[in-house]
């Protein structure tokens, strides 16, 4: 690092702190671009200039459907990646979930729905709850001052359960 090649680091939380740092990484022109998560790949196609860099991704759970390559073996253009296509696994998790609390009526979902990969998520936790005959709430947290009310709200619903999706907000406040 600093003697043939510079790595200029981001992170964000925001919307806007994602538009910010796209912007900034691309008018410093780089070699390639590497971002992680569907949103800050998100934040990054929609960013001036961006689709003239080579960029790879990770953490895009769906990426073909998200229009970003043409397919995984041939993406085509400048972008490529690691799909991490986890949507599958949210059924799972209800239906772990339910062994833990045999007698649930209700699960709550704490998504944050901006997110591109998040809504076929909550499908799934959608779907599988209601095969187990459990009426499933969605939590919509979309930045951290949401998270405080969605708890009192799945406490005031009286959830049984709380499934968590995969996102940087959720994963950033991780320990509340």
């Amino acid at each position: 690092d600093g003697r043939n090649v510079r790595i200029e680091n981001r992170w964000g939380i925001s919307n806007a702190d994602l538009r910010r740092n796209a912007a900034e990484l691309v008018a410093l022109a780089p070699d390639v671009i590497f971002t992680s998560g569907s949103v800050s790949m998100a934040v990054l196609a929609q960013t001036v200039g961006a689709d003239a860099l080579p960029t790879v991704f990770t953490l895009v759970p769906d990426p073909v459907g998200a229009g970003y390559v043409n397919s995984l073996a041939r993406p085509g253009g400048n972008v490529t990646g690691l799909s991490a296509l986890v949507t599958e696994i949210y059924a799972k998790r209800v239906e772990l979930l339910r062994e833990l609390v045999p007698g649930a009526a209700r699960f709550a979902a704490l998504f944050n729905m901006s997110n591109p990969s998040i809504p076929p998520a909550w499908k799934a936790v959608e779907m599988a709850a209601r095969s187990l005959a459990i009426q499933p709430q969605r939590l919509d947290v979309r930045k951290p001052e949401d998270l405080g009310p969605a708890f009192d709200c799945a406490i005031r619903e009286r959830a049984d359960g709380l499934v968590v999706g995969l996102d940087t907000l959720t994963q950033a406040n991780q320990r509340l």
